[in-house]
């Protein structure tokens, strides 16, 4: 296909994205569209991108793939070191001291997991820390969804095998070694470790009555994709699904600084944080 994609097209296509997965392209960023769909039609043999539109609106699995394609999927293990160090030094022991107090279990959603570094890098620090405690037997009290937009992302982490590049990104050696087994077809993540992890499909544009309630959600350098308006709904969404005084933690260059939410801002070491506090 020779064709180039029309301003018009542009807008069209965006506007799809932004209806279903609250994602905004801007203007600017045209090109990034062109880049990625220009093989997509060129696959389906679609003379221009208006042709490629109206296939998006009629078939599903088509647009399926297409959101596969203008999503960011990029993540690395225990990525922005600030938050492993207030989980590990702040969050996570508030949850174990509670767990040997009575609390039956600890539920953790990672949203937007992408390929599963973030809830199994989450799996081994809670490991690693109840092994350090001597507290091993609380570990199946622990649980942790991750989900994501896209179904592709979604079949790597469920197989949790990882090529040589992706299992380098932020993973010593040590816990390479100690947590992994490399075959033929990759590093392949110990079972002991996935069995605390589940993952599912789901849009964060959708309701979150059906996921249930949570002790700690993550969503980290997602709410950047979204405008003002979609980041406040998802804000109040995430504060009604977690209980009482738990946390909302979001990458370390995001904030809610200038939005109008129930949170309240708490600080660790070099990280901020988010609690749903009893006050509001």
């Amino acid at each position: 296909m020779k064709a180039s994609l029309e301003n018009h097209e542009f807008e069209k296509i965006s506007e799809l994205l932004a209806t279903d997965s609250g994602i905004i392209i801007k203007p600017d960023q045209k090109y990034l569209v062109e880049t990625r769909l220009r093989g997509f039609a060129k696959q389906r043999e679609f003379n221009n991108f208006s042709e490629l539109y109206q296939r998006l609106v009629v078939n599903r699995e088509d647009f399926k793939y297409f959101v596969d394609l203008m999503t960011t999927n990029e993540t690395l293990w225990f990525r922005d070191q600030s938050c492993w160090e207030t989980l590990k030094h702040r969050i996570l022991p508030e949850f174990i001291r509670e767990l040997e107090t009575g609390r039956q279990s600890i539920t953790i959603w990672s949203a937007a997991c992408s390929t599963g570094q973030e809830p199994y890098s989450l799996a081994i620090q809670i490991y690693e820390l109840l092994k350090a405690k001597g507290k091993t037997a609380l570990w199946p009290r622990f649980r942790i969804l991750g989900t994501d937009l896209s179904d592709t992302v979604l079949q790597t982490a469920k197989g949790a095998i990882y090529d040589a590049f992706s299992i380098k990104r932020g993973l010593s050696s040590s816990r390479l070694h100690a947590y992994f087994e490399e075959r033929e077809e990759g590093w392949a993540l110990n079972e002991q470790i996935k069995e605390i992890v589940e993952f599912r499909p789901f849009n964060l544009m959708h309701s979150f009555l059906l996921l249930g309630r949570f002790d700690l959600i993550l969503c980290r350098n997602v709410l950047i994709y979204f405008s003002e308006a979609t980041k406040l709904r998802l804000l109040d969404k995430f504060y009604q699904s977690l209980a009482p005084n738990r946390y909302l933690m979001m990458g370390g260059t995001e904030s809610i600084m200038g939005l109008k939410t129930k949170f309240e801002t708490l600080a660790f070491d070099k990280a901020v944080f988010y609690q749903k506090s009893l006050k509001n």
